[in-house]
């Protein structure tokens, strides 16, 4: 039976929270990363707001760098769908522990001193 692909879904849910991002990330800049990073007072609630996003080069700067994180955090989630045998446990993603006769296998007998006579 043929997996069914979740890629639809999850693009679905990534352009949901980019919609989110746009209308509020400006009342998180505002609210909580401004006066937490650089201890200055906040301007009000600030929806959609994007101008005290990038006032200042400082505020450019967290900006940047906290829309950087949240676009490779979805790309890494979007990733994970695509190709789920990075994280979901198949024979690619998966430690188990050798035989001895894989081990052998691995590594050549001479390294061990073993005489197999």
């Amino acid at each position: 039976m043929k997996k069914k692909s979740s890629t639809k879904g999850i693009l679905i849910f990534i352009g949901f929270v980019l919609i989110i991002d746009i209308i509020f990330f400006p009342v998180l800049m505002n609210l909580v990363l401004l006066p937490l990073l650089t201890g200055a007072p906040s301007h009000g609630i600030g929806i959609l707001n994007w101008p005290i996003c990038f006032d200042s080069f400082v505020a450019t700067q967290i900006t940047v760098g906290f829309e950087i994180m949240i676009f490779t955090g979805f790309a890494a989630l979007y990733a994970s769908s695509i190709k789920p045998s990075f994280a979901h446990g198949d024979e690619h993603g998966s430690a188990r522990l050798l035989t001895d006769k894989e081990f052998d296998d691995l590594i050549p007998n001479y390294v061990f001193n073993k005489n197999d006579k």
